[in-house]
């Protein structure tokens, strides 16, 4: 059975429910095994392209539990594109030095088959710099 456009922004919305809650097991299974993440290039922790579900647990899901006690997800509005999701929200958090912090961002989601197979993070890769500096 083919996955209808609304079952895609479902899907995305359950994986962001999933992320905040801790369950990182159930986000790893909405990502396809040969999954692209890209990270802005400027980013402080994590910036890069990274290839398999297993590099996103290591190279940008474990650098942010270090860096910070809180880092929350709040996606604000979901543009259904079929097979591509477009997320505009926050991420809310408090760095490890205590510092809280609310900044933008837009998602680009690209699924296939109900799974994740490309995503990509737009945000102000300054404004982090400057919130972990602190």
């Amino acid at each position: 059975m083919a996955t209808t456009t609304t079952d895609n922004v479902a899907t995305v919305s359950a994986l962001y429910d999933a992320f905040n809650r801790g369950d990182i097991d159930t986000v790893l299974a909405g990502m396809d095994p040969d999954v692209t993440w890209i990270e802005p290039r400027g980013d402080p922790l994590s910036g890069g392209r990274y290839r398999s579900p297993a590099a996103v647990v290591s190279q940008v899901f474990a650098p942010l539990k270090a860096a910070y006690r809180r880092f929350e997800v709040r996606p604000g509005r979901f543009v259904d594109g079929g097979e591509t999701v477009v997320v505009e929200g926050m991420f809310v958090g408090t760095t490890a030095a205590g510092t809280t912090f609310e900044i933008p961002f837009a998602h680009v989601c690209d699924l296939h088959d109900g799974l994740v197979l490309q995503f990509t993070n737009h945000t102000d890769t300054a404004e982090f710099l400057r919130v972990l500096s602190r």
